[in-house]
């Protein structure tokens, strides 16, 4: 009996024994998956960091890209159009001196021509000077509200009033010309809508994307020009304002049209898609 006892006992006691390492052994293994899981969900924060910096080279690659193939279209096209304009140039001149002697009042008006063209060879080079600057900056995101107020200088008091109906911490990634589109914008409202009071700014929800509106109550846009007002051809001899405005906003992907209806005023509309606006859902239309 006391053998079986004392054999009882030993293995009793060998039995804790082993229990308290297998404790410790548990304890350690509890320590080290705390210690793999915290190492796991950094190597997870990092990922997700390294993949949000990823996108952001990608997008910011893509607009300098985009940006540099657009000038290289834009000095192509400039150099055809200097070199026309210089050939009409030469043509005036040419008929003036001819008609000089026999035909003085005619040959100023050939002079008179010839400086609408040099005024147009002017204005072609000071936009080139302009358009080189869109893409030389990364974009960036930018406060919509902001840019609204920066443009406010462009209004006259005394003729336009502008409202700023944009919510406050609207965000849009863009070229960092884009406040230029914005001041273009209100200043064709105060040169063209001609009976225009008020330009309004605003922003408007649907789903993911969101549209900046820059609305005014004058005369609008004739349907037959909602497109042309945004090409080099009809702005050589409006301005180039709003062909230079859908260039900035090309960069990062956004587009930009005239919807309003003739007689009632314009509308214009930014279309923002995913990624390029951040805006508060409950303060948005």
């Amino acid at each position: 009996r006391r053998t079986i006892l004392n054999t009882l006992l030993s293995t009793y006691t060998v039995a804790v024994a082993k229990n308290t390492e297998l404790q410790e052994a548990q304890e350690q293994l509890h320590s080290l998956n705390d210690r793999l899981q915290e190492a796991v969900d950094d190597l997870s924060r990092s990922n997700e960091r390294l993949a949000a910096e990823n996108q952001e080279r990608r997008r910011v690659e893509k607009a300098l890209a985009d940006a540099n193939r657009k000038l290289q279209l834009m000095a192509s096209i400039t150099r055809h159009d200097l070199l026309n304009q210089l050939a009409a140039l030469g043509g005036y001149l040419d008929l003036a001196q001819m008609m000089r002697e026999r035909e003085p009042a005619n040959a100023w008006k050939q002079v008179a021509s010839a400086g609408e063209i040099v005024n147009r060879i002017s204005n072609t080079i000071r936009f080139t000077a302009e358009y080189q600057k869109v893409g030389s900056a990364s974009p960036a995101w930018q406060d919509i509200r902001s840019l609204v107020e920066k443009s406010e200088r462009y209004v006259s008091a005394e003729t336009v009033t502008l409202v700023n109906a944009v919510p406050a911490g609207a965000e849009v990634y863009a070229d960092p010309l884009i406040e230029k589109v914005f001041s273009n914008l209100i200043e064709n409202a105060v040169r063209y809508g001609k009976t225009a009071t008020t330009v309004t700014f605003s922003l408007r929800r649907s789903g993911d994307t969101c549209t900046i509106l820059c609305e005014d109550d004058g005369v609008g846009v004739p349907y037959d020009e909602k497109e042309k007002i945004f090409t080099y051809a009809y702005g050589m001899n409006t301005g180039l304002g709003l062909f230079l405005a859908r260039e900035i906003l090309a960069i990062t992907g956004i587009a930009i049209r005239e919807t309003g209806e003739p007689g009632r005023g314009a509308r214009f509309e930014i279309l923002c898609p995913v990624g390029v606006i951040r805006a508060p859902e409950r303060h948005t239309g």
